[in-house]
């Protein structure tokens, strides 16, 4: 679950649709607004990842070059990545506690992670 807050994003939106049509769920799919609420909040995080993104680009190539406020960007950037990882993540569990168990099983069994 690596990527940038708007490639979680997508992959929020995208694994919502997925599953409702697995579990055959298109017409009235409770995971719709959970994906949405992700996709939206994962989105608006996008901004402050760019900018931080900019900020290590214009460090990184600065005539005086400043090592700690590359460390401070990077650290940043970090915990950009670290929320919305978690947003992400909070989103998976959102589902799973939305679907009865029939319905996990249905999307698990042709998704069973191998080792």
């Amino acid at each position: 679950m690596t990527g940038s807050p708007s490639d979680l994003a997508e992959r929020a939106h995208h694994l919502t649709r997925h599953i409702c049509e697995v579990i055959d769920a298109l017409e009235d799919c409770s995971l719709i607004p959970l994906g949405e609420a992700a996709a939206r909040d994962l989105h608006a995080q996008q901004a402050t990842f760019s900018e931080g993104q900019a900020q290590l680009h214009d460090s990184l190539v600065a005539i005086d070059f400043d090592r700690a406020a590359v460390d401070r960007i990077r650290d940043q950037l970090a915990m950009a990545i670290q929320v919305s990882t978690l947003r992400y993540s909070e989103f998976l569990a959102d589902c799973s506690a939305v679907l009865t168990a029939e319905q996990r099983q249905r999307f698990a069994l042709p998704h069973r992670a191998t080792p």
